[in-house]
């Protein structure tokens, strides 16, 4: 109890470096989220179908997966919820509201142990700890034997509400580029996925809450001892996420070495974060290994493609360029605004060609106005380092896992997968950049205007979809 309260003093302390139009527009944007959670149809949110079956699953208390003989996997879930999503995902467009009405009381006569099989191979490889915020709604709306409805939606809502609740934490403890955090991780497209169940938004923000602990280790203390804890506890849920994710444990590297006693100390304390971080990743990972290029027939062969990069490195670095060649104007398309979901509809639900320019120009503004700390040309170093080589790790889990190792390019890889190595590389702009155009008065003016940019696309997705 007393770790939390000193912790929960700490970020009191913090709340008054926080103005007054940055929290107008995290309470702005979380609305607008908590619109698209309600307006967009079960479950056409980005990838929902399979979240939602995982997060349905771990809601049951069946915080593993069931494999089945042709080494797919799933599990038996609540027969009124999966029911329910499959006629809305065929019907759910064609009902009118109280042909949905009808059909959802008809579901609430089903008997509560009835289950469903049900195979959903590439979300169910997840750790439950992804679904932490969506599958708690979940369990306590089907424990109070709310309809399938409203239980559907309080899982979305509480993704939604969890997501805001750790980027505001992030926002008061960032000690560089809190406008350019905030804006980079509100763009249309990310208001839209944290409307659903899909995993990606939570997984990012909760990374960030990490890296963030650890830059903001050179501000605290040396004798508030607490906050190791803290990172390090943070290290070992970050391994339980996606396996990629462990490179983000190197961020331990940034806490001073003044914290500790000694040099040795401070290097056991990087050695047990990095592997707190992986084990359990490892662990994970072994018993439930993500392949979902065979769920979906891609005619991938890890095998192969595995021995191509050990005995053609340069083959595979090529291919790598092509890669990026190819698909660079599409993935930062869809990291603004350009949802890859097979739905037309919502695929282009914002004007990503009008806007995303504009929220160029403010990125661009806001790296060179918002304050920077002393230069460090290290902390660049460690920066570029991470935020490239997890980009690389990236790319290349897609060619062994998903991709078709004849084909021209490495196929799957979205835009929306390399937020966390952008926001990285120019943190290691923050650190080298002059400080020369500090023009902090500048900065509530230029957040007022990105407010203004997504309400616009907000309004015109809302009457997109309501139609």
């Amino acid at each position: 109890m007393q770790f939390i309260q000193s912790y929960y003093q700490f970020l009191k302390s913090q709340i008054k470096l926080i103005n007054l139009p940055i929290w107008f527009y995290i309470f702005g944007v979380s609305l607008y989220s908590i619109v698209f959670a309600f307006i967009t149809s079960p479950p056409h949110g980005l990838d929902e179908g399979f979240h939602f079956f995982r997060a349905l699953q771990i809601s049951q208390g069946d915080l593993l997966p069931s494999r089945y003989n042709d080494n797919t996997l799933g599990g038996n879930l609540d027969a009124k919820m999966t029911y329910y999503i499959s006629n809305m995902f065929i019907n759910g467009s064609k009902l009118t509201f109280t042909e949905k009405q009808k059909y959802v009381e008809d579901l609430n006569q089903l008997p509560k142990q009835k289950t469903i099989k049900e195979i959903f191979t590439p979300s169910a490889s997840y750790s439950p700890v992804m679904y932490i915020p969506s599958a708690t709604s979940l369990f306590l709306a089907r424990k109070l034997n709310l309809n399938a409805d409203t239980c559907y939606f309080s899982g979305r809502l509480a993704g939604v509400i969890a997501y805001f609740l750790l980027l505001s934490i992030i926002i008061m403890m960032l000690p560089i580029g809190k406008y350019f955090t905030l804006l980079f991780l509100t763009t249309p497209a990310t208001l839209q996925i944290v409307a659903s169940y899909n995993a990606d938004g939570f997984t990012n923000i909760y990374t960030l809450l990490f890296i963030t602990c650890c830059l903001k280790s050179q501000d605290i203390q040396p004798t508030y001892n607490n906050f190791k804890t803290i990172i390090l506890i943070l290290a070992i849920i970050l391994g339980f996420l996606k396996i990629t994710y462990c490179f983000f444990s190197l961020f331990c590297l940034f806490i001073p070495y003044t914290h500790f006693k000694s040099k040795k100390n401070y290097v056991l304390f990087c050695i047990s974060t990095i592997l707190l971080s992986i084990t359990p990743a490892i662990i994970w990972n072994s018993l439930y290994p993500f392949n979902p290029g065979q769920f979906f027939h891609q005619q991938n062969n890890p095998s192969l493609a595995l021995h191509s990069l050990l005995t053609q490195p340069f083959h595979v670095l090529k291919l790598i360029i092509r890669t990026t060649h190819h698909s660079f104007k599409n993935w930062y398309l869809e990291i603004y605004g350009r949802l890859a979901n097979k739905n037309e509809i919502l695929k282009d639900l914002f004007f990503v060609k009008d806007f995303s320019i504009s929220f160029l120009a403010i990125l661009f503004l806001l790296i060179l106005f918002e304050p920077k700390k002393q230069r460090s040309y290290y902390k660049m170093a460690i920066c570029f380092l991470i935020g490239t080589g997890y980009a690389l790790l990236l790319i290349l889990a897609f060619y062994i896992n998903y991709s078709p190792i004849d084909s021209s390019i490495i196929k799957g890889i979205q835009g929306r997968y390399f937020i966390l190595s952008i926001l990285i590389f120019f943190y290691g702009l923050y650190y080298v950049l002059p400080s020369k155009f500090n023009y902090k008065q500048f900065l509530p003016v230029l957040l007022i205007l990105n407010f203004l940019c997504i309400t616009y696309e907000v309004m015109k997705a809302y009457v997109i979809i309501t139609n």
